[in-house]
């Protein structure tokens, strides 16, 4: 397989008032090949966008080397380069001047760009006019139509809202799909085990763990034989009814469904629900086709846009498939079962049995 990136004794420094020096990356050797797709997993400070930078050439190393085998698209810092006192129109102008195109590619692209980014009736609006999440459409829009090998993401994948979000997840796929080189960035898993063949864990600007195939071996058995093939959500005067139908469950005796929830309302939250082993069959099903169904209190949930992405988890320890925000909701303000939580922060509203005692 080709070399796309080939990283060789990194150092990266800055000036430090200390004593020595603030070392921000450090003794980084890796070889990223064409078409793998690495997650690039740590907490904050642990150096996941610095790296990103310099492989986008806006850092240079202290030490080391980084060779780059194509074309760089870095999808960092979105919509920071934007002008704010002229038109979302111009700005995808000056945006896509550079990318040797002619006059007339560039006036049949700029539709599209704003058609994908759904700001049809405010692209002729100065920029210091949009909303944070109408930059990052605009400019992720740019992005998509932007010709690249390799493609860097910093945390982007929570760009705007709930379906907007999922237009950039099909985006990223797509990239995959068609043989791209794609680095990003996070803190959790949920994207590497699905999309990602590698995953890079940094510490203190230094790799503490590399594994292949998105997570660790150990965690993870894919089976790509499981196929989802019908999913739906709907409600009921007190439940949300989540169904969903598989194939190539049929050699499975045991299994649990996990339903990961992102949530978009006055705060951004995940949390999951799951079956707790408690999908059973008695023999292996001779049916390729599998049903099932989770009923949940609607009052469980608080006002806004929630996403669900399904895992399938074989004998409680192994992942075997993952189907990133495979359905979608909305709580609105209206169906809401108490007006006093609508104030309240989070994605749930959880009612608990109190009691009181009195004390002497």
């Amino acid at each position: 397989m080709d070399i796309a990136i080939s990283i060789k004794n990194l150092y990266l420094h800055f000036p430090s008032q200390v004593a020595g020096h603030n070392f921000s990356i450090k003794h980084i050797n890796y070889e990223i090949e064409c078409g793998d797709a690495v997650a690039l997993l740590g907490n904050n400070g642990s150096g996941k966008t610095t790296l990103l930078r310099i492989l986008a050439g806006v850092f240079t190393p202290t030490e080391g080397s980084v060779k780059i085998f194509g074309k760089i698209v870095p999808v960092i810092e979105l919509g920071a380069e934007f002008d704010p006192d002229i038109s979302g129109y111009q700005n995808v102008l000056q945006s896509i001047f550079f990318q040797d195109l002619s006059k007339k590619e560039i006036e049949a692209l700029i539709p599209s760009i704003v058609l994908f980014g759904e700001l049809q009736e405010f692209i002729f609006s100065k920029v210091r006019t949009y909303s944070k999440g109408m930059i990052l459409r605009l400019a992720f829009s740019i992005i998509v139509f932007t010709q690249g090998d390799i493609y860097l993401f910093d945390e982007v994948i929570t760009a705007g809202d709930l379906q907007f979000r999922k237009k950039c997840i099909d985006f990223v796929y797509g990239l995959k799909e068609k043989g791209k080189t794609v680095i990003l960035t996070g803190h959790g898993t949920e994207l590497s085990g699905s999309l990602c063949n590698k995953t890079l864990i940094l510490d203190n600007g230094s790799i503490s763990a590399a594994k292949q195939n998105g997570l660790a071996e150990s965690l993870v058995s894919f089976d790509k034989e499981i196929q989802l093939t019908n999913q739906s959500v709907s409600f009921t005067n007190d439940s949300i009814l989540f169904q969903l139908s598989f194939n190539g469950l049929c050699n499975y005796t045991a299994f649990d469904i996990a339903f990961l929830f992102d949530y978009s309302g006055k705060e951004i939250a995940k949390f999951v629900i799951h079956s707790m082993y408690g999908l059973k069959k008695n023999t292996p099903n001779l049916k390729d086709s599998l049903f099932v169904e989770a009923k949940l209190p609607i009052e469980l949930f608080n006002i806004g846009q929630y996403s669900v992405s399904v895992f399938v988890i074989k004998n409680q320890l192994h992942l075997a498939r993952v189907f990133y925000q495979a359905m979608s909701f909305e709580i609105p303000a209206k169906n809401s079962s108490n007006p006093l939580f609508d104030l309240l922060l989070g994605p749930l509203q959880v009612r608990a049995n109190w009691k009181m005692i009195p004390l002497d």
